[in-house]
């Protein structure tokens, strides 16, 4: 069995890992088409109908990070639209050869900033798929 340290799976903006996550997640959900009719006696029938999905990134801020918190509000504010890739990476924090990752283009819709008493100040990222979502094999 091949399990995968969650520590190695990071989110990447146009080839750049997002700095100092704690937490990534990708979820996509299929849209289904009621086609239902008297035919068969009102038992539901179903199409399949468009894709959605989102990246969604929490971290701890760190303004010295390459992709921190100045980068990414930008892309949000500017509703820029980003290649995005979640990946498995090696020790070096890079993209791991001969491994799957998802990639695709999104925007960053949803940007949060919490600062709790006696702890990390923190972020909440969410991007919206803009287009097909991919999966292929690090080179």
């Amino acid at each position: 069995m091949a399990i995968i340290n969650g520590n190695q799976l990071l989110v990447f903006i146009d080839n750049v890992a997002i700095g100092c996550t704690t937490n990534c997640q990708l979820q996509s959900t299929k849209e289904t088409i009621d086609v239902t009719c008297k035919d068969n006696n009102g038992d539901r029938q179903v199409l399949s109908g468009s894709q959605q999905w989102n990246i969604t990134a929490s971290g701890l801020w760190d303004f010295a990070s390459t992709l921190g918190p100045k980068e990414l509000y930008a892309s949000h504010k500017n509703g820029t639209r980003v290649g995005i890739k979640m990946a498995i990476t090696d020790t070096d924090g890079s993209p791991e050869s001969g491994k799957s990752y998802f990639y695709g283009y999104a925007r960053l819709n949803s940007f949060q900033v919490a600062g709790p008493l006696n702890a990390g100040s923190t972020y909440d990222l969410t991007f919206e798929g803009d287009g097909e979502l991919n999966i292929a094999t690090e080179t």
